[in-house]
């Protein structure tokens, strides 16, 4: 079954207090700004890059702890696994109290795992990486290269 976006709490309450009622594609056009858009759209086909023989999401260059990760005694697979996961609740601003079709979670999650499975296969055709998908503290997803 497809996932409805208006049924998302804050799309929901913005189209229905519209006169006619809006759609979703309304809602972005009023209340995303394009910056958001393009962040958001490198969160959903991350640009990719090789740091110190690892393929890791342009973004994890940025994660403080890189250092540690990349000098640790771990495989290079779970190095790539470690600094490229992301769990999806850590990605955005959730009102308190505003509750969240698990749903709305799972389709993210899964709509990440389709655009990270599109970055490696064009970025990085000639390697060996697969995108994994899991739980964790909330849907969580990360690129490492398969064993």
């Amino acid at each position: 079954m497809a996932f409805d976006l208006e049924e998302l709490p804050d799309i929901a309450r913005w189209c229905q207090s519209l006169l006619p009622p809006a759609n979703w594609l309304t809602y972005v056009s009023n209340m995303v700004p394009f910056s958001a858009a393009v962040a958001v759209g490198d969160l959903l086909i991350p640009q990719l890059v090789e740091h110190e023989g690892l393929v890791l999401r342009r973004a994890a260059l940025l994660n403080g702890g890189l250092a540690s990760i990349v000098a640790s005694d771990k495989s290079a697979r779970q190095k790539e696994a470690l600094a490229n996961h992301l769990h999806v609740w850590d990605a955005f601003k959730f009102a308190d109290g505003m509750e969240w079709p698990d749903e709305s979670m799972e389709h993210f999650a899964k709509v990440l795992g389709v655009g990270w499975g599109a970055a490696v296969a064009s970025q990085f055709p000639d390697r060996s990486l697969k995108v994994i998908a899991g739980e964790g503290y909330g849907p969580t997803i990360t690129i490492a290269r398969c064993e």
